[in-house]
């Protein structure tokens, strides 16, 4: 199996350089979705840095609308599936259970071989890099599916895993939503994360009104499959975030 039916989609509201892009040297196609304040900016970077193979779209205010954007701009150019990366990511966030650092070309494969194997339209890595956590193969899973790095099976409708009025946690909502179509969602299970330097002052910084709106969506949405209870400390200690939690509910359907 080949890569030709993914792209990379990486989503930018950040100046110039984009750090995703540096750490990952790639030659495979990449669309860069810029905000419209940073076209211009991404645009002639890309340009001076000679990335012929990255190409900057525009895009739209807000993460949750650039988050909704990577479905329909990669199937409108054509890919079954798209494989997206935050725009700020180092070198060694993925992390082998062997312990080795992964490329780029080997987890987008495995993520692809995971949506292969489970037939599951959304395919991530181990929320860890600790690998005593780590396990083996291709797994269905009902947890979440980070944002920041993950496969997901691209369509013409932007928002059919996401919702426009959700102000944060489009991660959640994803993963749910995914859930909630296939039964399951996919995980390369010897493949973990490492998130410590990938920490965004946006993801720090939300306001009790825009927590207390998100939980108001997800959990209307979501009432059997997702639950929302005190908080959760992430990164040792530098992240602290509302307790979400994906469980076995009604929307859980084994194949």
């Amino acid at each position: 199996m080949n890569l030709n039916d993914t792209i990379i989609v990486v989503p930018s509201k950040r100046e110039p350089p984009i750090r995703t892009l540096l750490s990952f040297p790639t030659e495979h196609k990449v669309i860069l979705i810029s905000d419209p304040k940073m076209i211009h900016r991404h645009r002639e970077w890309v340009t001076q840095e000679r990335m012929e193979n990255v190409m900057v779209m525009p895009g739209e205010v807000g993460m949750i609308p650039q988050s909704s954007l990577c479905y329909s701009i990669s199937h409108q150019a054509g890919f079954k599936y798209y494989f997206r990366m935050d725009d700020d990511l180092h070198e060694k966030m993925f992390i082998h259970k062997s312990g080795r650092i992964c490329l780029l070309e080997e987890v987008m494969y495995e993520a692809r071989q995971c949506a292969e194997v489970t037939g599951l339209s959304l395919c991530g890595f181990q929320n860890t890099s600790i690998r005593i956590w780590m396990g083996d193969g291709y797994k269905r899973s009902y947890g979440l599916i980070h944002g920041g790095a993950h496969l997901a099976q691209s369509c013409e409708d932007r928002w059919k895993y996401l919702d426009p009025e959700l102000p944060a946690y489009e991660d959640v909502f994803r993963s749910a939503a995914h859930r909630e179509q296939d039964g399951a969602v996919g995980r390369v299970a010897f493949i973990g994360l490492d998130k410590r330097s990938t920490l965004r002052a946006s993801s720090m910084s939300k306001t009790p009104e825009v927590i207390a709106k998100a939980k108001e969506i997800i959990l209307s949405r979501f009432p059997d499959s997702v639950t929302c209870d005190g908080e959760r400390v992430l990164d040792d200690g530098m992240q602290v975030i509302p307790n979400w939690r994906l469980v076995r509910g009604s929307t859980w359907r084994a194949k």
